[in-house]
């Protein structure tokens, strides 16, 4: 009897080991749903190290969201070295939205981030205007992403850690707008996740009601994809 040959989901890059006689034929992912073609999967290696990784995301982020403006936002101890106390480095890109997009940049490549429901993921926030919370946001959060799944629909109760005499009190994953949102990198799917500040009232209907109610109002309000920390409540 032939060995099992081991293929991948080309969205969510869960791993199944099918008879050889299944090559060529489709089956639905039990993970993400996706229904994909039965192909042998490639043994991918990572990057050779951070600063490899890095520019490979930053490549794919700049195809996706415009030139980067060549500011690192780092924190004092990069995730990649601390664990415990680091966070994510980002980029900040000024052609993608009238205003400012704060993207992480090589946490997807992390290998202790679990795989959400599109693969692994980088942070983003948007803002109109150079908003210093937003890249210490999503650092902080990246840190978060290490230990659970952020996947669009999903909110973060920021309690105490929400920003000072500002209505926001959580945060609202979405899937930004984008062509082609999804790209392979090192053998595995990878795509931006939108973190939007919201009030606790909104983060309330999120979670009673879906997020798409929300977040229509939003894009109605012209609010949409931006965090405002002075914005009042929408619901």
């Amino acid at each position: 009897m032939s060995s099992p040959v081991e293929t991948a989901c080309p969205m969510c890059g869960k791993r199944y080991r099918v008879r050889p006689e299944f090559i060529g034929r489709s089956g639905t992912c039990r993970s993400c749903g996706t229904t994909f073609e039965f192909q042998p999967a490639q043994d991918v290696t990572g990057p050779a190290d951070y600063m490899e990784g890095f520019r490979a995301v930053q490549a794919q982020l700049e195809a996706r969201l415009g030139p980067s403006n060549g500011r690192v936002c780092a924190s004092p101890i990069p995730l990649y070295l601390d664990l415990q106390r680091g966070r994510a480095e980002s980029l900040c890109f000024e052609k993608y939205i009238p205003g400012f997009a704060f993207c992480t940049c090589a946490l997807s490549l992390h290998d202790q981030q679990p795989t959400g429901a599109h693969g692994n993921y980088e942070l983003m926030m948007c803002a109109h205007e150079p908003l210093s919370f937003a890249p210490e946001c999503i650092g902080a959060i990246g840190a978060y992403s290490l230990t659970a799944v952020i996947d669009p629909g999903h909110t973060i109760d920021l309690g105490p850690n929400q920003p000072p005499h500002s209505n926001m009190r959580g945060l609202l994953a979405w899937t930004p707008e984008l062509k082609e949102p999804v790209f392979q990198l090192y053998g595995r799917p990878r795509t931006i996740v939108l973190l939007i500040g919201v009030t606790e009232a909104e983060m309330n209907a999120c979670r009673e009601y879906g997020p798409e109610g929300v977040v229509l109002k939003l894009k109605a309000r012209g609010e949409f994809p931006y965090t405002t920390l002075e914005r009042r409540s929408l619901v």
